[in-house]
């Protein structure tokens, strides 16, 4: 599969599972963030900060649907993320 589609797909999974409402969460965060600072490259944002901001602005831990899709973050971020819950609907889509 192509690299841009498994993209897609990712935001397919995260609106099957959070809606429009959860995508634009995640994807609002780096909208503002360059709006405030035009130096940033929201094309250079390294796996862990994606996983660890989709995380916080959707209240789960969502490390394990980002090893579903092959994106795998660092142990140091799977420890940081350890203590958020786990989405019962992320377990069932790995079942």
């Amino acid at each position: 599969m192509q690299y841009q589609s498994r993209g897609f797909a990712r935001n397919i999974d995260i609106v099957a599972l959070y809606g429009w409402e959860g995508l634009r969460k995640i994807n609002g965060f780096y909208y503002e963030k360059v709006k405030r600072d035009s130096t940033f490259d929201p094309y250079d944002i390294d796996d862990d900060e994606f996983i660890r901001t989709a995380s916080e602005k959707l209240g789960y831990d969502l490390a394990q649907l980002f090893e579903f899709w092959g994106i795998l973050p660092s142990n140091d971020l799977l420890r940081e993320l350890h203590p958020m819950p786990i989405d019962p609907a992320i377990k069932k889509k790995e079942e």
